[in-house]
């Protein structure tokens, strides 16, 4: 399946909505974002925001609610995606975020923290690793990327936590798995440091 036309031809029926993530509903796709979210503690955190989709992360950023994005978001967060669609509707939705279109494996712009909502949703294992390692090559200080373990589609990759959780302690001894929020999903947190 190529994922690309896949996402291009969500966009091109529902328009910029979470229908274009294909994540099942506005509650799901909430919750992908809350979790991943819970990652950014600080509201000056810089972001890079893989496989960003029409950009609707940004809105979860820390100053989101109350603070002045025009001043902080251009280079706080920064979204890419492979489908320029994607990105041209994210920009138009979100005038004051960064976005661009782009390849997770020929990034080279670091941020703090490196978020995915649904990345490896087609990926076979192999290219999900070589992602997943990517991504932790560009954090400074953190990752965090949300994986199904379970899946009634059959193009649709379904991963195991423990297996991942292996994956990711392989990198650092500092991980926490997150499988408490929607009953077909879990999250990595990823750390160059102690948390606590």
């Amino acid at each position: 399946m190529n994922s690309d036309d896949y996402y291009r031809g969500l966009l091109a029926r529902h328009g910029s909505t979470f229908r274009a993530y294909d994540c099942g509903s506005i509650v799901s796709q909430q919750a992908r974002f809350r979790v991943l979210a819970s990652m950014l503690t600080h509201p000056h955190a810089s972001v890079l925001d893989i496989g960003c989709g029409v950009g609707d992360f940004v809105e979860w950023m820390p100053t989101w609610p109350n603070g002045d994005l025009t001043q902080h978001l251009d280079c706080r967060y920064h979204g890419i995606d492979v489908v320029p669609e994607m990105i041209a509707a994210a920009q138009d939705k979100h005038p004051q975020a960064r976005f661009s279109v782009g390849e997770l494996m020929t990034h080279t712009l670091s941020a703090e923290y490196v978020v995915a909502s649904g990345l490896f949703q087609f990926s076979p294992l192999s290219e999900a690793l070589e992602r997943f390692q990517k991504m932790w090559s560009l954090c400074t200080k953190g990752m965090a990327v949300n994986f199904l373990r379970e899946t009634t589609s059959e193009v649709e990759a379904k991963m195991d936590p423990a297996r991942w959780t292996g994956y990711a302690l392989k990198e650092t001894p500092f991980v926490v798995l997150r499988a408490d929020y929607l009953p077909n999903d879990f999250t990595l947190f990823l750390y160059r440091e102690p948390t606590r």
